[in-house]
């Protein structure tokens, strides 16, 4: 059977396709009176049955504060469009699968359900993810094309940054997310979960952060399909949640990820 071709897809193909199904966790705190926030990772919208919340790695949830507010971030292009948008935690319902005593061989997977008023406002201008419309094709590996590309997407605690604020005593704060390729290094099998190893790729004319901190929101699979001497994404899918950090003996960056099977069925 003849190898797919190698393809080159842009950032701006893929990127929108998958930005409305992010979002991201803010710890919220104030030195006197002036807010400030701090990135407390990310996560994805999904819906399992009728329920809607965010799926997302369970030491994410377990650092944010078990009653009052937290913030979430999401993106947008106008930056005069910003809301201040919070839940509150004691209106949210929440299943974890975590392992603390060895983090890198997980599980680390957690569901939070919100409340019908926060799923409300999300709907109006974000989408979710309906896990099990796509849970037998991924679980039965039935792939759409020949030629797919991975990429990881989160938000990065590192590059938050202050931006001037038009009000006295009012501080405002830029929470970035990447949206960069990822390859697939290894896959294992461990404890009944799949657990991918992926390596960040450097795009050009972008800078890989020094930490990866934060980004806890997906791996998606875009597949793609050669039509006309163009490059068309055919369909897209959530196929993992990153949830780990480490430098391999190559000393290059490796995420740890929940693949496939964890992710759907957990």
């Amino acid at each position: 059977m003849p190898r797919p071709r190698p393809f080159v897809l842009s950032t701006e193909q893929i990127s929108k396709e998958t930005a409305f199904y992010s979002i991201g966790f803010l710890t919220i705190s104030f030195k006197g009176t002036v807010e400030e926030a701090v990135c407390a990772g990310s996560g994805s919208l999904v819906t399992v049955g009728s329920s809607y919340g965010i799926l997302t790695a369970a030491h994410v949830i377990e650092a944010l504060p078990k009653a009052g507010e937290v913030g979430l971030v999401v993106g947008i292009e106008d930056p005069s469009k910003f809301q201040r948008q919070t839940i509150r935690m004691e209106h949210t319902d929440c299943v974890t699968l975590r392992e603390v005593t060895n983090p890198e061989v997980g599980p680390d997977l957690a569901f939070l359900r919100l409340p019908e008023e926060t799923v409300g406002w999300l709907k109006a201008q974000r989408s979710f993810y309906n896990v099990l419309k796509r849970q037998l094709d991924v679980l039965n590996q039935k792939e759409t094309t020949e030629s797919h590309v991975d990429v990881i997407i989160g938000i990065i605690h590192e590059l938050t940054t202050d931006v001037p604020s038009e009000k006295r005593f009012v501080r405002r704060q830029q929470f970035t997310a990447i949206f960069g390729g990822a390859k697939l290094g290894v896959m294992r099998y461990l404890k009944g979960y799949d657990i991918f190893y992926y390596e960040p790729t450097k795009d050009f004319g972008f800078e890989l952060p020094k930490s990866f901190q934060g980004t806890s929101g997906a791996i998606w699979r875009f597949y793609v399909k050669e039509e006309n001497n163009q490059i068309n994404v055919v369909d897209r899918r959530l196929i993992g949640i990153p949830y780990y950090e480490d430098i391999t003996p190559r000393g290059t960056r490796e995420i740890v990820c929940h693949g496939p099977k964890a992710s759907m069925t957990r």
